[in-house]
């Protein structure tokens, strides 16, 4: 049954290459696929093998250490990730199958060992896919020595090694659970066994001469390398062995060294693979109910639920009171609202408010915390411009539930601007609050008050800008999220229905054009309201000053976005009443 298995999966595997290979005569994937490819070259691949320059010397602050440097940090990294999936892991042995293979394999003549194999195989495209991908992203080149081979080989192993421990583990799980070790029990176990290890690493730590080596105010190098003697202390070095162990090929500076670390992480991958093979308990219902589940869920999410399909616990307050009659984009709010949870009301948006104020006056209490506001301040700033470049992403799933739709939208009884101003509430609501939120961090942050609460500086300087930058958020993000309705609306073919598979580089590349489209419109919408806000400036600085001016010039603005974001949604809605479902929905 092995040669069969592996014939099915290399056949399923050519069979949907050729698939994508063939749309490709189809112009909207192939541009995507060019796009997709010169985007690989140009950032990935071209990168990994362009010659790279030696790093600038303010640049250069970490050592080349090598893997005796790195390999306590990496291995402490992976017993992280291997610690929480103990701790999260179901208690249930069910491994991922899709229901198509538990309907086509479980009734075969196919023995336990024989569907593990099968999994196994399968997983192996995937890791080898992922190891490459992984090399390429972070080639470091002279950062670490070693060819890309070796860095290949290396991910490849650290891969392959987790994908048997999460599958050992579950098998493990489950004997455990039969024997009346349950979640909370386990959990408990874990906790104490991560607490007792912690307590009797520092006792060592406090008695050895590596905790008395630290000296303040030394490099950063210095530092990292004190932890890196530290972390290969007993017993915690004993437990971050095998890791390091297998993390070792993946940091070896040259091929000598890349062969002697081989050994030691290929005997700890054979183990697993044997653990796997000799803890092998039965897996079959799980698999099953977890691949019907699984099902459902995605069926879920392609019609548009957030929630999965999975009905709430309990019965879910409205938003707010919605008269019977009146204007019909606040009951797109309110159904929307509804759907996504307790978590979006305004009491938590409040609250969050609340916090932020406290927590950035509490640090302009002492001078010291000058550079956490500093921090916080650029974080929620570049948070801030990062989510309004990728504001658009949040409507493209609500685009594709519109299209699976459209026969019913087109129905309603009201004129299609008002459908799309509703279809615009919700994303348009939450994206915005996010943003004022990232705007109080960067105000209350950036003016700094050492004094105490003392928030005077705030409102007499940055707080007055900050509110007319609030006014240009909302209209701004909603003239963003016009961008994916008018590409349905007018490129349908590129729009993707809800049930469809999004995947391959055709579809990277068709991300990569829209981005580059967000981008330009976005340009597009703040040039003519600007140039206006600065002919103001100008001359309103020239006659009142300066505050006058930025105070006119900021209502100027907004006033100008207020204006074509009316003009787009009554735009689109009269290109929603002429949509022909019969000649435009794709195919």
């Amino acid at each position: 049954m092995l040669n069969a298995l592996l014939y099915l999966s290399v056949t399923s595997w050519a069979n949907s290459l050729r698939a994508r290979l063939r749309r490709l005569r189809q112009p909207k994937y192939l541009l995507g696929a060019a796009a997709g490819a010169a985007y690989f070259y140009f950032f990935v691949f071209g990168f990994a093998f362009r010659h790279q320059r030696p790093a600038a010397p303010g640049l250069n602050f970490l050592p080349a250490g090598g893997a005796d440097f790195y390999a306590p940090f990496a291995a402490a990294g992976l017993f992280i990730i291997v610690l929480l999936g103990w701790i999260f892991g179901r208690d249930r042995a069910a491994i991922s199958f899709t229901e198509a293979e538990t309907a086509f394999l479980f009734p075969a003549p196919l023995s336990r060992h024989g569907l593990l194999h099968y999994k196994l195989l399968r997983s192996q495209l995937r890791i080898l896919f992922s190891a490459l991908l992984l090399t390429f992203l972070f080639r470091r080149g002279a950062f670490l020595g070693g060819s890309t081979l070796q860095h290949a080989l290396g991910w490849w192993l650290i891969l392959s090694t987790l994908n048997l421990h999460f599958l050992g583990a579950s098998f493990l799980r489950e004997r455990l659970f039969e024997l009346g070790l349950t979640w909370g029990r386990r959990c408990a176990l874990l906790v104490a066994g991560v607490l007792l290890l912690g307590g009797a690493w520092w006792l060592v730590a406090r008695q050895s001469e590596v905790a008395r080596d630290l000296v303040i105010g030394e490099e950063f190098s210095d530092y990292a390398g004190w932890w890196s003697r530290l972390l290969q202390l007993p017993p915690l070095g004993w437990v971050l062995a095998p890791f390091g162990w297998l993390v070792r090929p993946f940091l070896a500076a040259d091929g000598r060294a890349f062969l002697l670390a081989l050994g030691p992480a290929l005997l700890l991958l054979v183990a697993h693979y044997l653990w796997v093979l000799r803890s092998a308990v039965g897996f079959e219902e799980a698999s099953i109910e977890l691949a019907a589940r699984q099902a459902k869920l995605v069926a879920a999410y392609r019609k548009g639920s957030l929630h999965g399909g999975r009905a709430p616990k309990r019965k879910r307050p409205a938003p707010f009171p919605l008269a019977a009659a009146g204007w019909v984009p606040p009951a797109f709010l309110w159904k929307s609202l509804i759907a996504l949870g307790p978590f979006y009301r305004l009491r938590n948006w409040l609250v969050t408010a609340a916090i932020i104020i406290a927590l950035t006056g509490w640090l302009r209490r002492d001078p010291d915390h000058a550079s956490y506001l500093t921090a916080i301040g650029v974080s929620a700033l570049m948070l801030g411009g990062y989510l309004l470049l990728l504001a658009p992403v949040f409507m493209r799933r609500n685009v594709a539930v519109i299209l699976d739709q459209m026969e019913m939208t087109k129905a309603y009884p009201v004129p299609g601007w008002q459908i799309i101003a509703g279809e615009l509430l919700t994303p348009g609501v939450v994206v915005t609050f996010v943003e004022w939120l990232f705007l109080l961090a960067v105000v209350l942050a950036t003016s700094r008050a050492p004094g105490g609460f003392n928030f005077g500086p705030v409102l007499a300087g940055g707080l007055g800008a900050a509110a007319g930058i609030a006014l240009l958020i909302p209209p701004l993000i909603g003239l963003m999220l016009c961008i994916p309705l008018a590409m349905l609306l007018y490129f349908p073919g590129w729009t993707k229905p809800a049930g469809a598979q999004a995947g391959g580089m055709e579809n990277m590349g068709q991300g990569i054009i829209s981005m580059i489209g967000y981008v330009i419109v976005l340009l597009a919408a703040l040039l003519p309201a600007s140039a206006v806000g600065a002919g103001a400036f100008l001359i309103t600085n020239w006659l009142a000053g300066r505050t006058a001016a930025i105070a006119l010039t900021l209502l100027l603005i907004s006033a100008g976005l207020i204006f074509e974001l009316t003009a787009a949604i009554w735009w689109l809605g009269e290109k929603l009443d002429r949509f022909d479902l019969s000649q435009e929905m794709p195919r």
